[in-house]
């Protein structure tokens, strides 16, 4: 499942809310941008923008968007002009304890893409490695 916003709610996933990684307050930020997107996403928006949305000064903004991004709970990149793009990655529900041993409890889907790339990249390169011994006379 991913987040999901119902009229006026929004369903945060459980692996998030038990990051203690993330601040609270960059919890609370999260629900806030994830309340505004559509689909997965937010329009490109400015900094400014978010920050009159969230009640929160831009530094601070910041700080939650980078430890969020960090955790992989969401994606941000410049967008042009000054504005940004915000995206959350899903699905959320796969991030419970448990639900797979190559899945650590607290990691934002982002996250656990990127390590389990650098672990099949791994493998393959002793994979190529042991086969360019096989081929030697």
């Amino acid at each position: 499942m991913n987040a999901q916003v119902f009229e006026d709610t929004v369903v945060m996933p459980k692996g998030l809310i038990f990051d203690t990684e993330v601040p609270a307050g960059a919890r609370l930020t999260w629900v806030q941008l994830r309340a505004h997107a559509r689909d997965e996403a937010i329009a490109p928006v400015s900094i400014e923008q978010l920050a009159d949305l969230t009640k929160k000064h831009p530094s601070t903004l910041y700080r939650h968007l980078s430890a969020l991004r960090e955790r992989g709970w969401l994606e941000w990149r410049p967008a042009g002009q000054g504005r940004l793009s915000v995206s959350f990655p899903g699905p959320f529900d796969r991030l419970r304890a448990g639900s797979s041993p190559k899945l650590r409890f607290g990691e934002g889907e982002v996250q656990q893409r990127r390590r389990m790339q650098d672990t099949e990249n791994v493998s393959q390169k002793r994979d190529k490695g042991s086969q360019n011994r096989e081929d030697l006379p």
